[in-house]
């Protein structure tokens, strides 16, 4: 009788820590979703849009929803919808994991207590359109002209041979 007493005491704890299992595997698959969508999906578009559009707002909201089962009212976003003058764009993405813990009656957790949000935050970089790259890449070849020319005439006025280095 003192064994039956001791399993009915230890197998929900036992019963909760197997679910936990299950639990936490299936919030990190959510989590990883959520960083895919938005660190590989939305934020390269931002780079190549020169900033978070609408479209592309819509459509990581659109995949957060089907890919982690929240409604999009629950997504918080704050983004950059231009790039700064350095060229970056700042993004923060928040997206509320409901269940943390399995069983948490059993630990004496209150079940509005079982959440959090996780938060994925970062910057991109705008990316330059090819035409824009060219004139970057023509400016430097000028710069780099004007240097070379700068140097010659500096090892000339000087004697130095101008092959030692």
């Amino acid at each position: 009788m003192k064994q039956f007493i001791v399993l009915l005491a230890i197998l929900p704890l036992t019963l909760g820590l197997i679910m936990q299992m299950g639990l936490a595997q299936s919030n990190f698959s959510r989590i990883a979703a959520a960083e895919s969508i938005v660190r590989g999906n939305a934020a390269p578009a931002a780079a190549d849009a020169g900033g978070f559009t609408s479209d592309i707002l819509a459509a990581m909201v659109l995949r957060l929803e089907s890919a982690c089962g929240i409604p999009p009212s629950d997504v918080a976003i704050d983004a950059d919808s231009k790039a700064g003058a350095d060229g970056t764009i700042s993004y923060r993405v928040s997206v509320p994991i409901r269940r943390l813990v399995a069983a948490p009656g059993i630990f004496g957790i209150d079940p509005k207590d079982n959440s959090a949000v996780y938060t994925i935050e970062g910057t991109v970089y705008r990316r330059m359109p090819p035409e824009e790259t060219e004139e970057a890449e023509d400016a430097h070849d000028k710069t780099e002209k004007t240097s070379k020319a700068a140097v010659e005439t500096t090892s000339a006025g000087t004697g130095e041979d101008k092959n030692m280095n």
